[in-house]
């Protein structure tokens, strides 16, 4: 799956233009991203896509698999967990997107939460919005309708791609990544692009 190489960004109506490789290929997007948590044993995960406006496909552009917000370093400086810190900012920097859906208990949410508002390195700082999740049945069935009918794209052998291939044969294991892109598409529908037109100028990103 092709990504962009530069985005424009419409305030007003809250979208990005993204280019891609070939000069006149280009789209408007509404991006979103989401977040499931680091839990029990399990690493987090994040995801940033865009719904392109025109037809209401669901790009998953970035993906990241996450144990903490800021990197830890041990001897040497050298990083020994990668946080989500670096991977907010180029989400914004790349598509000038900030807003992602999530989905946890409210203990779990606020603990990183208040570690991302606090943080030095992130700017700016992301908005959360909960997703309306009844159960994670319902979310991962969303997932699999969406799959079906082509209505999200993903990036061949990536980390997502492997665990929505493991949901297929084990629909109880624990998967941050498809239980992520569950509430980025639960959050979708239920706040989806609504914007009446207005013309805005764009402000150019290299």
């Amino acid at each position: 799956m092709d990504k962009p190489r530069k985005a424009t960004y419409n305030q007003r109506r809250e979208t990005s233009t993204l280019y891609f490789k070939n000069f006149d290929d280009s789209g408007e997007f509404y991006m979103r991203g989401a977040v499931c948590w680091p839990e029990g044993d399990s690493d987090g995960f994040a995801i940033m896509a865009g719904q392109q406006i025109d037809n209401g496909q669901v790009y998953v552009f970035e993906q990241v698999e996450f144990a903490t917000i800021e990197d830890i370093r041990g001897k040497g400086q050298i990083i020994t967990y990668h946080g989500l810190a670096s991977w907010l900012n180029r989400c914004w920097s790349k598509y000038y997107a900030r807003l992602y859906f999530y989905h946890q208990s409210d203990t779990t949410h606020d603990r990183f939460r208040l570690q991302i508002y606090r943080s030095q390195t992130i700017e700016p700082k992301p908005s959360f919005i909960e997703a309306p999740i009844t159960n994670e049945e319902d979310c991962r069935s969303l997932v699999v309708d969406f799959i079906r009918t082509g209505r999200v794209s993903i990036e061949s052998g990536s980390e997502l791609a492997r665990q929505l291939e493991v949901s297929k044969y084990d629909d109880k294991a624990e998967l941050p990544a498809v239980r992520a892109l569950g509430r980025l598409l639960a959050g979708l529908q239920r706040y989806p692009f609504a914007r009446d037109h207005v013309e805005e100028e764009d402000i150019d990103i290299f």
